[in-house]
């Protein structure tokens, strides 16, 4: 069953809303491998769209990190960084590990293991972060 998203997102921003939406269409159509593959193509794009929203591309790096269109990830990392940073007592600990397993998950998907594959491959509890 398709859940619809949001309509706050979509006041929020129309191109996130479009990407999640598309995102979500095709996971719930999915039912070969190459279904699947074009569900992750969704979520990656729907991530570089994000990115673009919360950190856009510049030119000069961020904290030794590229920053760039394609960097999409490190631009992501570079905005929680930044929100850490500005909030008052946070765990800025938690910004590496955090970091790192979005990234190991990520790259399990761009493997093409299935959702429930990769709750199973995650070394953090879901729901608790």
């Amino acid at each position: 069953m398709l859940v619809r998203p949001s309509s706050q997102l979509e006041e929020l921003h129309p191109k996130l809303f479009d990407a999640f939406a598309a995102a979500a269409r095709t996971l719930d159509r999915a039912e070969t491998e190459e279904d699947l593959a074009q569900a992750a193509l969704s979520g990656r794009r729907l991530l570089e769209k994000t990115a673009d929203y919360l950190f856009p591309p510049q030119s000069i790096d961020w904290n030794g990190r590229k920053v760039g269109k394609a960097q999409y990830k490190n631009r992501l990392w570079a905005y929680v960084e930044r929100t850490l940073l500005a909030s008052r007592g946070a765990d800025l600990t938690a910004l590496d590990r955090l970091g790192k397993e979005a990234n190991r998950l990520l790259n399990y998907s761009m493997l093409g293991y299935t959702p429930t594959q990769l709750v199973k491959k995650s070394s953090l509890p879901f729901g608790t972060c």
